[in-house]
């Protein structure tokens, strides 16, 4: 740096300009840095997580909805239900009802109105004629995706779940289970949320899902360590194995 004419004060005052400027941008370059490092980390994370949801059509479409202003009842009571933040509400509202009746429209328009307020996490529509949709390791890694998304610790929990070699493979319903959701969820109970959204996941046509009184097991547990900060709706027909699972949660 020419410095020719300057007196040793002017030398010193520009010396340290050009020493802080050093400092301040080798700062800068290392918050660059560690930002690509972020981005490229969250897009991994990203894929790994988008790779849990991979069934198509099983998620809401507004096409599937009540036709306008029928339904208003029940959709009231769920979203109310919904809503309640009492120690006493349940955390799975069942409902359930021959085939035909008009539970999936009812499950479409409550998921539009959930979304409408933020308190949708995720939805999962079952189907019997769609293998990937009745599959019970679909709805297990459906379900894990929406709280991952939900909730920053879970996700987490979730994506070093997904990291472990075994698992990535593995097509079985427990394990998949124990590693996406129970040890998660698990860990998040130690911590809780602090926020006061009440999220809802709706799952519909249960009864359509290959072993789906297991399956209910399953979402009983996962209440049973998320709740109050989590809950379900479930919707089937009225069959005795789905039956006896969520008469006995509610007892």
């Amino acid at each position: 740096f020419p410095t020719t004419g300057l007196s040793s004060k002017h030398t010193d005052e520009i010396t340290k300009m050009v020493h802080e400027w050093k400092q301040e941008h080798a700062l800068l370059y290392q918050l660059f840095v560690v930002e690509i490092r972020e981005t490229q980390q969250n897009e991994a994370e990203i894929q790994m997580l988008s790779g849990l949801l991979s069934v198509k059509n099983s998620s809401y479409h507004d096409t599937r909805c009540c036709l306008r202003d029928t339904r208003q009842s029940i959709l009231t009571v769920l979203e109310s239900w919904a809503k309640d933040k009492s120690p006493e509400a349940s955390g799975i509202f069942w409902l359930h009802g021959v085939a035909g009746c008009g539970k999936s429209a009812v499950a479409s328009s409550i998921s539009r109105r959930l979304r409408g307020d933020r308190s949708l996490a995720g939805t999962f529509f079952c189907w019997r004629s769609d293998v990937s949709r009745r599959d019970p390791v679909a709805v297990i890694n459906a379900l894990a995706f929406h709280l991952a998304t939900a909730n920053q610790t879970f996700r987490k929990k979730l994506i070093a779940a997904l990291r472990e070699p075994e698992l990535v493979n593995s097509t079985s319903v427990a394990a998949r289970f124990e590693h996406l959701l129970e040890i998660p969820l698990q860990a998040l109970r130690r911590n809780p949320p602090t926020s006061t959204i009440r999220y809802v996941c709706v799952i519909d046509a249960l009864d359509e899902c290959t072993d789906g009184g297991r399956v209910a097991q399953y979402l009983v547990r996962v209440i049973e360590l998320s709740n109050p900060w989590l809950k379900l709706i479930v919707t089937s027909r009225d069959l005795p194995h789905i039956r006896d699972v969520f008469g006995r949660f509610r007892s």
